[in-house]
């Protein structure tokens, strides 16, 4: 997964969680196993989105896919491209 993918990804998957009505999102929680603290740092997450952020590229595509069976994935947006001055 390039690094584009996975932005694309980390924020299709953290507007889709916030989507979710709170006990799916706690379900979600749960079912992932999601860390309390970040495994290299040791600082305390304070979003999801943190946790997807931390996670390797196939716990990505797993969340992905659970979202997707749920129904609950959000389709994806693109990041605006670069703005280059040529003048």
């Amino acid at each position: 997964m390039t690094p584009e993918e996975r932005f694309i990804l980390i924020d299709q998957l953290d507007r889709s969680f916030h989507n979710m009505p709170r006990w799916a999102q706690t379900a979600c929680k749960h079912a992932m196993g999601a860390p309390s603290h970040h495994p290299l740092t040791g600082k305390e997450f304070t979003s999801f989105k943190e946790v997807i952020e931390a996670a390797d590229d196939s716990t990505l595509e797993t969340l992905r896919e659970d979202f997707q069976d749920n129904d609950d994935l959000l389709p994806p947006v693109e990041p605006p491209t670069a703005y280059v001055y040529s003048g």
